[in-house]
């Protein structure tokens, strides 16, 4: 079925649908945009800094594993929501290879729908000889498993929006 022809479907059975409905049918329904192609790159609809250079990745992989060093020092999990091809990723890991005590406390899950993208992530991540990971279809926090007070995550949070500002 097509993507409209299910989106009108779905409002002639419910009477309404909400907009994480309509991009959750759009975006990643059996015909959906994100599920059907792989749409990252340079001949493709779109390109993430990512695939312009892998410094970026680098940076934040420093960042990272700056971050962990003086905060963590401990297994942690590294989640990416969206990893496209998987080039953000390997960049971070490719970086953390300098200290490898900080390589094997990664809990590494991608959450990802599209099997082409996962299949490119394998890959990738096999490439620089990564295989301590795990994939989701859906990113789903249970408050009994949130380890991270609110007050460390902002403090990364605006560290990274700070580390944005100046790429």
């Amino acid at each position: 079925m097509r993507v409209k022809d299910l989106i009108i479907s779905e409002i002639n059975k419910k009477g309404k649908i909400d907009i994480s409905e309509f991009i959750n049918l759009s975006q990643y329904g059996d015909s959906g945009y994100y599920i059907k192609q792989n749409p990252i790159g340079l001949n493709n609809d779109f390109i993430t800094a990512p695939e312009v250079s892998q410094m970026f990745g680098e940076i934040v992989g420093l960042f990272i594993l700056n971050y962990w060093q003086n905060k963590i020092g401990t297994s942690y999990n590294l989640i990416e929501l969206g990893p496209g091809r998987g080039s953000l990723i390997s960049d971070i890991l490719r970086v953390g290879n300098i200290n490898k005590k900080y390589i094997d406390s990664i809990n590494l899950t991608l959450i990802e729908k599209n099997e082409k993208l996962i299949n490119l992530q394998k890959k990738s991540l096999k490439d620089i000889g990564f295989d301590k990971v795990t994939w989701q279809e859906e990113f789903k926090i249970h408050k009994k498993n949130l380890k991270f007070k609110k007050k460390i995550f902002h403090q990364l949070f605006i560290q990274m929006n700070f580390l944005t500002v100046f790429l």
